[in-house]
């Protein structure tokens, strides 16, 4: 089951009503590559854009706050956190995704079995710039509030099978790379009792730079594994988030004042478009297909038969051939044309 699927599952289990916000937009593309042997480029442009913001029951009133989507090449994603309209209720608020998802099949060789077994390595370059914030424990409110708020968001780089033309129904993981992971679960034991004024002062103010975490790098990443020929592979880049706090469907939460819990869409405090904000595809990926050995074996048998035969009208001809001489110079009697016999062994 995938951690998609999973997260979904989660949030039904604790009694959650699901909400889609801000569903599947236009795609970019839906056409499933058919790749040979060898090396293949794919632009984002021939990505399928995938994305849900999947809000509880008790996080309604965030629903406005809460964005997630992929445009030219960047998946992005905004989650508000909430505060409880009763005290100490904990439950999930809100749970989301964007992908960008590339759908390919290798085909049948000539001559090949009707299902080959092919290596395969994918590569792809990417950055990623994003913020949590989380001031879920500032002031204390209780003796849970450090459960309060928990924001986490990951990006992963994966392979799985894929069913051709749907690209949202992604199935068994072949193989993956999580290349960035962030949680932030507040501060917890931050605001501990100091001995002194200065102290305490001190420590308030720690607290409160504790409360963003700043999330940023770059690399390239690589996965690899077999496939079969026939077969629809999806490659998805992916950006999830998830947000736990204090607010649960008996319940229900308000958004709380401040910066996004998740932030990988906007400049943090000013909230103006950022284009160097997100999960960004920044060159092409690559696809190296390796050999298709049972394709190539069945074309070398093929050309043994060939030469095999060559040989043998060969052999054929060489014991019925003959041809004209004459038995002198060529001046009277010794003019006579006759033909050789058939080659002796």
């Amino acid at each position: 089951m995938s951690t998609k699927s999973i997260r979904r599952l989660a949030i039904l289990f604790i009694g959650a009503i699901m909400t889609a916000f801000g569903l599947f937009p236009a795609r970019l593309s839906a056409q499933v590559l058919h790749l040979q042997p060898g090396t293949t480029t794919v632009a984002s442009g021939q990505a399928t854009c995938e994305h849900e913001v999947l809000i509880s029951q008790a996080a309604m009133g965030l629903g406005s706050a809460m964005e997630s989507g992929c445009t030219g090449g960047v998946l992005t994603m905004k989650l508000k956190s909430g505060a409880p309209i009763l005290p100490n209720i904990n439950g999930v608020n809100v749970s989301a995704f964007s992908q960008l998802i590339v759908q390919f099949q290798v085909d049948t060789q000539p001559g090949a079995p009707d299902v080959s077994t092919l290596p395969v390595l994918i590569s792809l370059p990417v950055t990623w710039k994003g913020t949590l914030f989380n001031d879920g424990v500032i002031p204390p409110v209780g003796p849970l509030d450090p459960l309060a708020a928990h924001a986490d968001v990951n990006g992963k780089l994966y392979l799985a099978l894929g069913q051709s033309g749907a690209p949202g129904n992604v199935g068994t993981t072949i193989s993956a790379i999580n290349f960035m992971g962030a949680a932030h679960g507040g501060i917890t034991g931050c605001l501990s009792v100091p001995k002194g004024a200065i102290s305490g002062a001190l420590m308030i103010g720690k607290c409160v730079i504790d409360a963003f975490k700043k999330e940023q790098g770059n690399g390239i990443f690589y996965i690899s594994g077999e496939i079969r020929t026939g077969q629809t592979y999806d490659v998805v880049l992916e950006l999830d988030g998830d947000i736990f706090t204090l607010c649960a469907a008996a319940a229900g939460c308000i958004p709380r004042d401040g910066e996004p819990a998740v932030n990988f869409e906007t400049e943090p405090v000013t909230d103006k478009a950022d284009s160097s904000f997100g999960l960004t595809w920044t060159d092409v990926m690559t696809i190296t297909v390796g050999t298709d050995f049972q394709s190539r074996i069945a074309g070398l048998q093929n050309e043994i038969v060939d030469l095999q035969n060559q040989l043998n009208q060969l052999r054929q001809e060489f014991k019925t051939h003959t041809h004209v001489y004459l038995t002198g110079k060529g001046v009277g009697q010794n003019n006579t044309k006759v033909n050789t016999g058939p080659p002796n062994f």
